[in-house]
């Protein structure tokens, strides 16, 4: 199994841990700013899935969730 962790702006998966070299890092404990997103520039907690399925099933209900609201619009 391998886990998957996205943007929650954009869905990337292009998320890195963001090191502070001059500060104590605690890899147990990821601090809300620690996580950015390497394509909008999004800083915060990514969202975690447990397998790429998971990742496109979630995908595919955001982007038919993000169709209905333009229709409504």
């Amino acid at each position: 199994m391998s886990i998957i962790k996205a943007c929650i702006r954009c869905l990337s998966k292009n998320v890195k841990r963001h090191l502070h070299h001059d500060k104590v890092e605690f890899n147990y404990f990821p601090l809300v700013m620690d996580w950015v997103c390497e394509d909008c520039g999004y800083r915060g907690i990514p969202i975690v899935f447990c397998s790429e399925e998971d990742y496109e099933r979630f995908i595919s209900i955001a982007e038919s969730h993000k169709s209905d609201r333009d229709r409504e619009e």
